[in-house]
């Protein structure tokens, strides 16, 4: 007799496979992308300079270990891509993105160093071999 759980997993499995969005669901067809732009304000001031070259860190659930990291370009925007293996940390519920300053064209010192933006869930794309979430961030400001 089978046990209990390895028999609700096996059921999960059966009805997963008749449903039509989970034939696109593979271990190596997920990705999460996240983009924004950094401006030069801790207030979140759409309409100040972008800053350029600053460091910005995708970190969850407060941890000290980011998922990743990149450099804004000269207009300010950064993007992010995770893979499937870096999804697994990954909630919005608990992650935000973290901007360096004083980065580039910005003199701003914030008390910790850092402006802190939220991310926001704008659409999923799903093909036969890929499933892509795409999230933009708030605006930075002052945490």
């Amino acid at each position: 007799m089978l046990k209990p759980n390895v028999f609700l997993l096996y059921m999960f499995l059966i009805i997963a496979s008749l449903y039509s969005i989970s034939h696109s669901l593979s271990l190596l067809g997920f990705q999460i992308n996240t983009r924004g732009i950094v401006r030069c304000s801790v207030t979140g001031d759409p309409n100040a300079p972008p800053v350029s070259g600053s460091v910005v860190n995708l970190v969850c659930a407060n941890e000290t270990t980011n998922l990743s990291g990149v450099l804004t370009d000269p207009t300010g925007a950064f993007n992010f891509t995770l893979k499937f293996s870096d999804t697994l940390l990954y909630d919005p519920s608990y992650c935000v993105v973290e901007a360096n300053l004083p980065a580039g064209n910005c003199s701003l010192s914030p008390p910790n160093g850092t402006l802190t933006a939220t991310v926001n869930l704008v659409n999923v794309f799903v093909t036969s071999a890929l499933v892509t979430l795409n999230y933009i961030t708030g605006p930075f400001v002052q945490n």
